[in-house]
C-alpha cells in the first residue's frame, strides 16, 4: 500500500516518491525535486528549518531550485523567522568564489615554494613548512569566511570585513545598531570591556546564549556563520542565490577547509612524534653516558678510600703496567640512577690501568643488551660513544685481573 509524503506518493519500495508539484519521480534521499525545485520536507536537512520555527503551522513550501527561500509567518510576535530581501550584503556568490579560490591559490603556491629545489619525498614534505602552511591557511580562511558570513546574515556587505577599524564599527552596528560606538574599542581598557559586551550582544542577536558567546566567541562564531541561526529572526534573501546553491557552497568550503586541517594536522603530529622518538633516543644515549661516568666515579671513590677493600684474582691491586676490571651487574642500583625502575638492567665494566709513570687510566663499557658503550676512555666519553649492541660486548669477557669490592 502506498504512503503519502509532501502530498505526493511513495513508491512500493519507499526509495522514491512522486513530486506533488510536477509529477516527477524523486529519490527519497534528494533534498528537492530536480525538475521543479519542490522541497522534500522529510529530508533531515530541510527539517532543521522546521525545528527552528518551533511550529510548522505557518510553514510554506519554498522552491530551492528557483532562487526562493521558504516563507515563514510575517507576524512580528511569532517565534518564526522572517524572510526579507537582502539589500546590503554585496554579491554572496562572489564572496564564496573570492575566498575559495584565494584559499586554493595560497595552499598551492605555499606548498610549491616549500618544496622548491628539494628532492621530493614523504620525509621531505614532513620536514618542510607544508603542514603548518595548510593548518594556518585553513584556520585563517575559516575565521575570515565565518565573519564575512556573519556580516551577510546581518545584511552587511561581506567585504567590510577586510577594512581595518571599519570592520569593528560594523560589528558594533550588528550588536547595537550604532556604528560609531565601535570606536570605543580602540580606547585602552574601555575598548577590551566594550568588545566583550559586543560579543555578548551578537550572541543574543543570533539567538545564542550571550554568556556562552562571551566565553567561547571563537567557537560560537563558527556556529553562527555556518548554522541556521539568523540575525534578529530575519533571513536576508539574495534573489539570485538559491538556498540549495548556498547550502552546497557552504558544504564545499567546510569540507575543503577541514580536509586540509586534518591532513596538515596529521602530518604535523606524525613529524612531531617522530621527533619525540629521536629525542627519546638521544635521551637514552645521555642516560648511558651518565651511567658510565657515575660508575667510574664510584670506582675511583671506593678505591681511593680503602685499597684493602679491593680483592682481585691472583694479583694485588695497583701494580704498575697492569689493567684491572671491575664488573657491575646492575649499574642503576650501584649509582642510584633516576628512572632505573622503568629501564632494563644496565651492566657495566670499569677498566683501571696503572702505568709505570704513575698515571692511572680509566675506561668504561656499558650495556643493557640493546645499546652499549664499547670500552672507551672516560675523558673521551660522549653521546656518540653509544652504539647498538652487536652481542660482542666486553662486559662479560673473562679477564685475568677481575676485581671487586668487599
Amino acid at each position: 500500500m502506498n504512503n503519502e509524503s509532501n502530498n505526493g506518493v511513495f513508491s512500493v519500495d519507499n526509495s522514491s516518491y512522486t513530486c506533488p508539484r510536477c509529477g516527477n519521480l524523486v529519490k527519497i534521499s534528494s533534498r528537492y525535486c530536480m525538475k521543479c525545485g519542490q522541497v522534500n520536507m522529510n529530508h533531515p536537512d530541510n527539517q532543521n528549518f522546521i525545528r527552528e520555527s518551533n511550529s510548522n503551522q505557518n510553514f510554506q513550501t519554498y522552491i530551492v531550485g528557483k532562487g526562493n527561500f521558504m516563507e515563514k509567518s510575517m507576524n512580528q510576535n511569532d517565534s518564526s523567522f522572517l524572510t526579507l530581501q537582502a539589500t546590503n550584503t554585496g554579491n554572496i556568490k562572489l564572496c564564496f568564489y573570492f575566498n575559495y579560490f584565494l584559499y586554493w591559490i595560497i595552499i598551492i603556491v605555499g606548498s610549491i615554494l616549500s618544496i622548491l629545489g628539494k628532492e621530493l619525498s614523504f620525509e621531505m614534505v614532513l620536514s618542510s613548512n607544508i603542514p603548518m602552511i595548510w593548518m594556518i591557511t585553513s584556520f585563517a580562511f575559516l575565521y575570515s569566511y565565518s565573519f564575512q558570513r556573519l556580516f551577510i546574515k546581518s545584511n552587511q556587505k561581506w567585504w567590510y570585513f577586510f577594512i581595518p577599524i571599519y570592520n569593528i564599527m560594523i560589528l558594533s552596528d550588528i550588536a547595537f545598531h550604532k556604528k560609531n560606538l565601535g570606536l570605543l574599542s580602540f580606547i585602552p581598557i574601555i575598548g577590551e570591556i566594550y568588545l566583550l559586551i559586543v560579543f555578548y550582544s551578537i550572541g543574543k542577536k543570533f539567538r545564542y546564549s550571550g554568556i556562552l558567546t562571551l566565553l567561547l566567541f571563537p567557537i560560537v562564531v563558527l556556529f553562527i556563520a555556518f548554522s541556521n541561526h539568523y540575525y534578529e529572526g530575519r533571513i536576508f534573501v539574495d534573489s539570485n542565490n538559491s538556498l540549495e546553491r548556498e547550502y552546497s557552497r557552504r558544504k564545499i568550503f567546510l569540507v575543503t577547509i577541514f580536509l586540509f586541517l586534518i591532513l596538515g594536522g596529521g602530518m604535523f603530529l606524525y613529524s612531531y612524534f617522530t621527533d619525540l622518538e629521536n629525542i627519546s633516543m638521544n635521551v637514552d644515549d645521555y642516560y648511558y653516558v651518565r651511567a658510565a661516568k657515575k660508575i667510574v666515579e664510584k670506582t675511583k671513590e671506593k678505591a681511593n678510600k680503602d685499597l684493602n677493600s679491593i680483592e682481585c684474582n691472583n694479583v694485588h691491586y695497583g701494580i704498575p703496567g697492569t689493567t684491572y676490571l671491575f664488573y657491575f651487574s646492575d649499574t642503576s642500583k650501584e649509582v642510584y640512577l633516576p628512572f632505573s625502575l622503568s629501564r632494563e638492567v644496565i651492566t657495566s665494566s670499569v677498566f683501571v690501568t696503572f702505568f709505570e709513570n704513575g698515571e692511572t687510566q680509566y675506561e668504561v663499557a656499558v650495556s643493557d643488551g640493546e645499546k652499549e658503550i664499547r670500552k672507551v676512555k672516560i675523558e673521551d666519553l660522549n653521546s656518540n660513544s653509544v652504539i647498538s649492541t652487536d652481542n660482542n660486548s666486553l662486559l662479560n669477557m673473562k679477564y685475568p685481573n677481575m676485581c671487586h669490592f668487599q
